[in-house]
């Protein structure tokens, strides 16, 4: 994209890419032909690089295939549907899109902020999804979500929040969004 913004947006510049690309990839229909691939390109003329983040749905080895991860690859899509940044927020800035404040789990959670705390949030149980609703939780609650999705095992029946040296004191504030948690040190 760099690369592509310094050449200029230029259909001279774009189509050999285009046709490449059209030739080497599965596309959206609607991005079918080098023409579309173009007057897309074209459409990003005006996009500013260092607000850009690309991302790749979230997916894992299955045997020797890659499988998408669900349902946060489905998360993904609806956010990017709705144009929502990758933290829920919508382009204004607002809160995440449906979240109201009777979805707050536990009443101590209004004094909760973790600005500046990040987090990764894994579903150790059965039930599908646990992530993806937690993982909102704690955006709304500004904490920094750096990864969400399965655990390696799912035998756990409640929220268990582990932390690694000196983070004590934040798991203790996130403990207090999930009622019945618990919080203990990790290990390695």
């Amino acid at each position: 994209m760099k690369k592509i913004k310094q050449q200029g947006f230029s259909p001279t510049t774009l189509l050999p890419l285009a046709n490449a690309a059209t030739k080497s990839m599965t596309v959206d229909e609607a991005l079918g032909t080098p023409k579309k691939m173009v007057d897309f390109a074209m459409s990003l003329k005006g996009i500013d690089l260092d607000n850009t983040r690309f991302v790749t749905v979230p997916w894992r080895y299955q045997g020797n295939r890659v499988a998408i991860v669900q349902p946060d690859a489905n998360q993904l899509w609806a956010d990017i549907k709705a144009d929502r940044t990758l933290s829920g927020a919508d382009a204004s800035g607002g809160p995440p899109e449906g979240q109201k404040d009777s979805a707050r789990p536990s009443p101590d959670s209004d004094s909760v902020q973790g600005d500046g705390i990040s987090v990764s949030v894994y579903n150790g149980t059965t039930t599908s999804g646990l992530a993806a609703a937690a993982a909102d939780v704690l955006r709304e609650h500004h904490f920094s979500v750096t990864g969400s999705g399965n655990a390696a095992t799912q035998n756990h029946t409640g929220t268990v929040i582990t932390y690694g040296p000196g983070e004590r004191s934040h798991a203790a504030q996130l403990a207090k969004l999930f009622p019945g948690a618990t919080t203990e040190p990790g290990t390695g």
